[in-house]
């Protein structure tokens, strides 16, 4: 079966600290012994951050040198390829109090938390919409997998698949959003916004107080030349 050439964001979980727009690689170890990490558990990314194993999780050769689909972290991609991954700031974790790196939970007390979510979450399906040109269509996954999309509410034409992946190989370039995405999505541009927000008002206040100094250095020089000349250009100015 070919890999395909896009890949949506990893599921949701409440305890997941990888960023939530993207699909992210996990570093095995000694696969041949441990194997692949589990579907639906929590771990650590090459970006060494923590998120949920997908149904499907997608194999490459070490290079990855070839073409990659879209969605795919680039930090991942990166720290796949050899480079370091990024350096988070350490915190102390609320939960077990030891030095973590991912925003005052551990790993640790992560995974025990989101499987205790999960299993309480996971008996019940998870709705996502499309949208493919003008058409927008209603879908939802159960918590075996399996995905069904409504085609024509009217008639109550729908289509199926094992997957939510196969099920978009149907609906080519179509925009998918899952319930919990939508709200993520949102939350993410809010503070875009807001940091974005926050840069124009430094900025502002920086060029204010550097124009108060401008000004205040020119008066000063006003002062200084009271006793000069009638025709000094300072007194033109």
């Amino acid at each position: 079966m070919p890999e395909p050439t896009f890949v949506l964001p990893n599921p949701y979980s409440p305890y997941a600290d990888a960023d939530p727009l993207y699909r992210h690689l996990f570093p095995v170890f000694a696969p041949e012994l441990v194997g692949d990490p589990a579907p639906g558990s929590l771990v650590l990314t090459r970006c060494e951050r923590m998120t949920v194993v997908p149904t499907e999780p997608i194999t490459y050769t070490d290079e990855l040198d070839g073409p990659l689909p879209a969605g795919l972290c680039p930090l991942c991609i990166a720290a796949h390829r050899g480079e370091a991954p990024p350096r988070f700031p350490t915190t102390e974790c609320r939960r077990c109090e030891s030095t973590t790196r991912h925003n005052g939970l551990c790993a640790i007390c992560r995974q025990d938390q989101h499987a205790d979510w999960w299993q309480a979450s996971d008996t019940w399906a998870r709705p996502f919409r499309i949208v493919q040109g003008k058409r927008t269509l209603d879908g939802a996954v159960f918590p075996n997998g399996q995905a069904v999309i409504i085609d024509d509410p009217e008639t109550g034409l729908s289509s199926s698949a094992e997957s939510l992946d196969l099920l978009l190989t149907g609906y080519h370039r179509a925009e998918v959003m899952l319930a919990e995405d939508v709200i993520r999505v949102g939350t993410a541009r809010v503070h875009h916004a807001a940091g974005e927000y926050a840069r124009m008002a430094i900025d502002l206040a920086d060029t204010r107080t550097a124009l108060d100094k401008a000004r205040r250095e020119l008066g000063e020089l006003k002062d200084e030349g009271d006793d000069c000349d009638p025709n000094c250009p300072c007194r033109n100015s």
